[in-house]
Parts: C-alpha cells; sequence; structure tokens
C-alpha cells in the first residue's frame, strides 16, 4: 500500500495562539524566512483537527469522484455478523456517520470517521486532506494503515450504495478503495445490523433512560439529582463526574481510569495509593473566575490520556457547571461540535450539567474564534497578500 505524504504541515492552536509544524514542533515564528517564505501561503484548516495545509507547496492528495461508483462489494448483516463472532476473521469496521450519532450507538469495534459536514466532504472530494485526518483514534488509523484486512463501511441504513451518490459512505468507499483496500459496504447500515445482532452493537450504558427535557443551562433551577449523580461516560475515554467519584477507588478500578483532571482550587487528590495521573486546574465556579484560560492545558491533558490509550475523569465538586465547562470546549475544539450541539450531548448524558452564566458566556467566545479561525482559513480567495492577511487573523482571534 502506498503511502500518501502530505508533507509540510503547520498547526494552528486557536487556543494559545501559537503556530506550530507537526514535523518540527518549532513555533512558526522561529521558523527561518527562507522556509516560511516557501511554506506559508494559503493555509487551510481542517474543522476537527486545525491543521493548516499548504496549498502551494504540499503534494496534492488524488481527488475522488463521488458521482462514480467505487469498486465495492456488498457484505449482509449475518455475514458480518460471523465475521466478528471468529475476531480473526473480523476486518475493519469503518463507521461513516457524524460524531454524535456514532457516540449514540455503533458496531463493537468500529472506527468514526466524521465526514458529515459539507465542507469537510468537499476537501475530502478536493484532495486537500487524507482520510486519516478525520480519524481521532490512533489504534484505528494504525490498523487502516498497517493491516491487509478487508474493510467493511456502513452508514444508517443504506441498502445498495447507487441510491447513495452524494452520500459520505460513497466517499468514504472511494477513499478506501484508493488506499488499495479491498472494500465492502454493510447492506441495510446499523439499522438493519442492530435489528439483527445488537448484542454486537454499543450503547452508552444510559442511552436508554427516558431524558427530561433540555432547559436553560443558565436558568436559576435546583436539581434534585446532584446528590446521587454518579459519574458519567461522555465518550468511550472520558468520564464526567464529581469529588465523590474521584475518591472512590473501586469505581475508578472499574471503570479503568488512569488520568483525573481535578477541576478545583481545594477539593485534594484521594486516591494517591492508586498509580494515576493527576492535574489540577485551580477554578472557582463564580462570576469573575477565567476558565478559558485553562482550555489549553485541560485540552492537552484529556488528548494525552487518550492517546495513551487511557480513559480520564474530569470533576469538580458536583459535576455540574466547572468540570462541563472544560467537556464541553473539548468537544467544541476536538470534535468541530458547536456550542449547542456539544452542550446537548453532555446534558442528555448527563442531565444536572449546567455551567454558570459566565462559564457559557466563555464558551461562547471559545466558539466563535473557532468559527472565525475555519472561515479564515478555508477561504476560497487567492488575491495577492491572502497568506500574510490569513495569518494575521488567526494571530489575533484569541488576542
Amino acid at each position: 500500500m502506498a503511502n500518501i505524504d502530505v508533507g509540510y504541515l503547520p498547526t494552528y492552536d486557536p487556543i494559545s495562539s501559537s503556530v506550530r509544524t507537526s514535523q518540527t514542533g518549532y513555533d512558526y515564528e522561529t521558523i527561518p524566512n527562507s522556509v516560511r517564505s516557501s511554506t506559508s501561503a494559503a493555509f487551510s484548516l481542517t474543522a476537527n483537527a486545525g491543521t493548516f495545509v499548504s496549498k502551494e507547496k504540499s503534494p496534492q492528495l488524488p481527488t475522488i469522484d463521488i458521482t462514480r461508483k467505487p469498486t465495492t462489494q456488498m457484505m449482509s448483516a449475518a455475514e458480518l455478523a460471523q465475521k466478528m463472532r471468529l475476531k480473526n476473521e473480523c476486518p475493519i469496521i469503518i463507521d461513516c456517520r457524524s460524531f454524535i450519532a456514532f457516540n449514540a450507538g455503533h458496531l463493537t469495534d468500529a472506527i468514526n470517521v466524521n465526514c458529515a459536514d459539507r465542507l469537510m466532504r468537499k476537501r475530502l472530494q478536493g484532495g486537500k486532506m487524507r482520510l486519516l485526518d478525520l480519524i481521532t483514534c490512533p489504534e484505528g488509523k494504525r490498523r487502516l494503515v498497517d493491516e491487509t484486512t478487508n474493510v467493511v463501511a456502513y452508514d444508517d441504513d443504506t441498502v445498495a450504495v447507487e441510491t447513495s451518490c452524494q452520500s459520505s459512505l460513497l466517499l468514504i468507499l472511494g477513499l478506501l478503495v484508493n488506499l488499495g483496500k479491498r472494500v465492502f459496504y454493510l447492506e441495510g447500515g446499523l439499522k438493519e445490523f442492530e435489528r439483527k445482532h445488537g448484542e454486537l452493537c454499543y450503547k452508552p450504558a444510559n442511552s436508554d433512560k427516558p431524558q427530561r427535557p433540555l432547559c436553560s443551562p443558565t436558568s436559576p433551577v435546583v436539581e434534585a439529582g446532584i446528590d446521587t449523580a454518579t459519574v458519567t461516560e461522555i465518550l468511550p475515554y472520558l468520564y464526567l463526574g464529581n469529588e465523590c467519584d474521584a475518591a472512590d477507588a473501586e469505581l475508578l478500578q472499574r471503570h479503568q481510569i488512569t488520568h483525573v483532571l481535578n477541576v478545583t482550587s481545594n477539593i485534594p487528590f484521594r486516591c494517591e495509593h492508586l498509580i494515576l495521573t493527576n492535574k489540577r486546574l485551580s477554578a472557582s465556579d463564580s462570576a469573575i473566575q477565567d476558565i478559558r484560560q485553562y482550555f489549553s492545558e485541560a485540552l492537552s491533558f484529556i488528548d494525552d490520556a487518550q492517546k495513551s490509550g487511557g480513559k480520564i475523569l474530569v470533576h469538580c465538586q458536583a459535576g455540574v457547571s466547572r468540570s462541563p465547562t472544560i467537556v464541553i470546549a473539548y468537544l467544541m475544539h476536538q470534535r468541530g461540535m458547536t456550542l449547542m450541539d456539544a452542550f446537548h450531548y453532555v446534558r442528555a448524558r448527563r442531565s444536572i450539567v449546567a455551567p454558570n452564566l459566565s462559564f457559557m458566556g466563555q464558551l461562547l467566545a471559545f466558539e466563535q474564534t473557532l468559527r472565525k479561525v475555519v472561515n479564515a482559513m478555508t477561504s476560497s480567495s487567492t488575491t495577492p497578500g491572502e497568506s500574510e492577511t490569513t495569518s494575521c487573523i488567526a494571530g489575533e482571534m484569541v488576542a
């Protein structure tokens, strides 16, 4: 399988306003002018990962004609279920749905490739992004690159790819074929497979619990469930909880927690006898607290936990305001979600979540920063001086 080299990839962090290169790790401002001038033209930003790609100097990736059906075969739900049970014959399984849909339920061991966004599909089709750029799980990337196993892709309910000529599924099938894989699509998608083989599907532990209507996160509602709330799985590697959860050694071991992010200034780390990586953010739950100043180190800490194959508990005193704010910011930055999508996603899993009004305002400002960066770096303008102007805009985003 041929490796596609995307070349020099400078990255911009909208939290800290720093521009770094993925190959050297040097600050962009310290790169010699001779190098900078050859790589600074017309950067683009991926919506999820925040990666600029030089349109002038980076090698162009293959374009995909989504109106042309790729050479793929259909696999029935029964055939895939049989292979999944045998383990050693199980193909790589690709979920082509949105991030939110994936976390609401998916096939066991499936890898999510989220290109439900129109802009993301356009960039993939035009060769501005790689398929691997949309896979956030390091193990998933490794498998797709290293293994020669067959690949099965699915969406919600596609019966035949001819009827889905503009779908994310068809686009991803074409990209997988280009990677030299033998590709199948799942007949009937997740709905058909779940109906027949639900035991081979993953669902969050609390996904079947009835959810009450969501109310304003800033309304002064006294939650009766605060005292009885338990640790909440937000993602397979990310948990949200309170100080009692962080002090419960048996609970931490049961959920295989390896990292703890304590978003308080006074609650101690009580399970020091366990081998845990701990970090504190000294934030108070008040209107004058600047919690956004902690976003950069908090999101880096969560990323480190995920990349190391661990699991992280983010907690404050009650798991209502401070720690949910950090988790919502993480979903916005790493998963490309809007503020309200991220808020609803977290609150659907933990009904007591209610960041205070000041924190919601800071999250809104963070969302606007992310949106401005995306808009600036995906502009189709090619007028002279565009790269310099765009770089100035990016540098001022969070000033």
